[in-house]
């Protein structure tokens, strides 16, 4: 069975007792003298389009700084992913000192000076909270 234009093939699909698909063989001896150029990182195609790419990419870096603070011994609190930047929320402890941290805001009452630091870790900000009580 043929159009004027493409040969089609009948061929049985894998599904054991499915009746057989017509399938449209293009350009096959085309792709035999020009083969695709192999590549040295396998290219995955976007899940649902360039429009989720953004948000995969922030995914990806987030576990990435998560899983490297955890084996650093952070404790991580939340992750949250948006279109501004990703943010990762660690446990403020002693060792936090050692990431240099710079300030984003502070928080001062009459009973206690809050303060939020972070530090970029591959695209990603951590973010901690060092409160202190204050003492008059």
């Amino acid at each position: 069975m043929e159009t004027n234009h493409e040969p089609i093939i009948a061929c049985v699909p894998p599904v054991a007792g499915s009746r057989p698909v017509l399938h449209v063989v293009e350009r096959v001896e085309q792709r035999k003298e020009n083969p695709r150029p192999v590549m040295g990182a396998k290219v995955y195609a976007s899940i649902g389009g360039a429009e989720n790419q953004g948000m995969l990419d922030a995914l990806t870096a987030t576990r990435r700084a998560a899983v490297i603070l955890a084996h650093r011994g952070f404790t991580v609190l939340e992750g949250r992913i948006g279109w501004r930047n990703a943010r990762l929320s660690i446990e403020a402890i002693p060792r936090c000192a050692d990431l240099g941290g710079t300030e984003i805001k502070r928080v001062v009452s009459d009973d206690f000076d809050e303060r939020t630091l972070c530090v970029n870790i591959h695209g990603v900000q951590v973010e901690w909270v060092v409160a202190k009580a204050r003492t008059s």
